[in-house]
This record gives C-alpha cells, structure tokens and sequence, in this order.
C-alpha cells in the first residue's frame, strides 16, 4: 500500500512536471513568434560614383595657313615646342603693298616738315630783327605761329604715319607662336595648305556623369582616377562639370563631362580612366526609416535613434544619426518596442 502510494505521487509529479514545461513552452514560443518575423541589416557607407572616361591634353590650338602666305615652316611634325616658340612665318603682299604706299607717304611728310623747319626759321629771323613798334610787326609774329603750326602737323603726320608703318611691317611677315608648352602635329592638303595643331603637355580627364548622377558630383570635389591599362592612380580635384549636354539620348537621358586636371607623369594621352568620387552619408533600406527614427540593435537590445537624410532611388541616405556598421530593423512596425530583445 504504501509502495502504491509512493508511485501515485510520483506519476503526479511527472504530470505537474508536464504541465508546467508545456506552459513555459508555449509562453516561450509566443515570444519568439513575436519577435521573430522583425529582420535587420547592416547599414552601409554610401559607395563611390563610378565614371570612365579618357585622359586627354587639357588644350588644343589649330593654325591653318595657305601655301601661298606660308614664308616658312619653323617645327616638324611630332615636334616638342615651348611657350612663345615660332612655329611658321608667313607673307602677306597687300600688307607689303600697303607698307610700300606708306613708306612713300612718310617721305613726303618728312619733306614738308623740313620745308616747315624752314619756313619757321625764317620767320623768326624776320621777327627778331623788328621793333613791336615797327610797321609790319604783328605780321612778322603771325608768320611765325603758322610756321610753327605747320611744323607740328607735320610732326604729327609723320608719327601717326610711323606707327601704322610698325604695324604693318609685322603683318607682312607675322610669326605664329605656341601658346603654351606642348607637342606639335603639321599636316599639310592636297594644295599645300598648313594645319598646325598644338596639344598641351598638360593632361586632364574628361569623363561623363549622366543626369541622374549629376547632383552627385561638382567642382572642388576630391576624385581618385586610374589608369585601366597600368592601374597608376591619382588624387585629384574635379575642375569643372558642364553645364550642358554632351550628348543627349531619349533612352539613356543626358550626359555632362566632367574635367580634373592630371599628372603627366602618371597618365598619356588617349588612356582609358576610371574616376570614383566619395559619396557622403549612410544608405539603409528605404524601410528602415518609420516616422523619422531607425532602429538600432546593439547587444540584441532595440533603441530608436532619430536620423536626417533623404530617399533616393528607393535606398534612404542617412546624412545624421547613424554609422556604418550599426545593425538596424529593416521592417519596424507598431508593435516594436524601445528595449524589445532581438537576436
């Protein structure tokens, strides 16, 4: 009997035991079923702009010449020139025609200037040989003043003549001159004519950034540009972005190009680039966002934090509030509480 009676309350025991792991099982799982569908991510720094483009001289300057005013040719194709150096001379026959009149009209002014000289000279004589009371005088001192009007006209004539003749003179035979420090390609036509072109040794990259990205990048930022084919790299700040179009597609929108200044030493002409800008904020899921806060699970707790920034192309970018590498609820609901324990 009392056997019986120690196995009754042992099966009793067994059952209490039961009921209670089944009631903490089922208020366990209704936690987790609570908790269980909220997701995360991690937020991410913003990536890069990526743009590709080419390296190319940062000026070009063409000369064209006809075979009949070119006088000379003063550089070789494939020449290296520098600022100010004589790339050819030419010769103009009107301006040496009109010179040749000009020349002709200096002398004829320097002639009358010497007959006015003359003249002058001897109106002072008469003059200095009179009383102002003699009859005659006030004449004689008349003379004199139109003598010397005489001689400053043709003064006059001969320097307005002497300067027009110094300007054409380097018109006849004008030099042409490099602009800046560069190298120099001289293609002549069919019919002899000249191009002479001169590409700057300075470099630049010029890439395209599309519409969409346009806000993405302006002069003054910092860009990082590599060579594809030797993977050289430099720093460098964008100089310019154009205001208008390229090229303009109904497809795939407009493109801008895009300028910084390069390092010769670095990059050739013709190099294929690529170009990456730094992106500035945080990009989470446009879901993560819920009534201007996120939030953050840190030690598999849940805190809201308050953030500023916008949505773009369906990714929100944080501008404050949060950090790359912070996990956050990618689906926050009305249910999630301050504090609510997550994995």
């Amino acid at each position: 009997m009392k056997k019986k009676k120690f196995i009754i309350i042992g099966v009793l025991a067994v059952v209490v035991l039961a009921v209670l792991g089944g009631i903490w099982s089922l208020t366990h799982s209704k936690e987790e079923k609570k908790t269980s569908h909220y997701e995360t991510m991690v937020a991410q720094k913003a990536l890069p702009l990526t743009m590709s483009g080419n390296v190319s001289p940062k000026e070009v300057r063409s000369f064209m010449v006809t075979k009949k005013n070119l006088a000379q040719m003063e550089v070789k194709d494939g020449q290296k020139v520098t600022n100010g150096q004589v790339l050819y001379t030419t010769y103009n026959q009107a301006n040496a025609s009109e010179l040749d009149e000009l020349k002709v009209t200096l002398a004829k002014y320097q002639r009358a200037k010497t007959t006015a000289n003359q003249k002058l000279q001897d109106a002072r004589n008469t003059l200095n040989k009179m009383q102002s009371s003699d009859e005659g005088y006030s004449e004689a001192k008349d003379a004199v003043a139109s003598a010397n009007d005489e001689v400053a006209d043709a003064t006059d004539s001969i320097n307005a003549t002497q300067r027009k003749i110094d300007q054409v003179s380097q018109e006849v035979s004008p030099n042409s001159v490099a602009p800046f420090d560069g190298d120099v390609a001289v293609k002549y036509d069919d019919n002899g004519n000249a191009k002479v072109t001169v590409s700057s040794s300075a470099l630049q990259m010029v890439t395209t950034v599309s519409e969409y990205d346009y806000a993405k990048v302006k002069a003054g930022d910092s860009v990082t540009v590599s060579a594809v084919a030797t993977g050289k790299k430099q720093e460098a700040t964008i100089t310019l972005v154009d205001a208008h179009p390229a090229t303009t597609n109904a497809t795939n929108g407009s493109k801008y190009k895009v300028y910084a200044d390069l390092d010769a030493k670095n990059f050739i002409d013709g190099q294929t680039i690529k170009a990456k800008v730094a992106q500035a904020g945080i990009i989470i899921a446009k879901s993560c966002v819920r009534q201007g806060k996120v939030y953050v699970v840190e030690d598999g707790k849940v805190t809201s934090q308050a953030i500023t920034g916008k949505e773009v192309d369906g990714q929100y970018i944080v501008t404050a509030g949060l950090t790359a590498g912070q996990k956050v609820v990618s689906n926050p609901d009305g249910d999630l509480k301050e504090g609510e324990q997550l994995p």
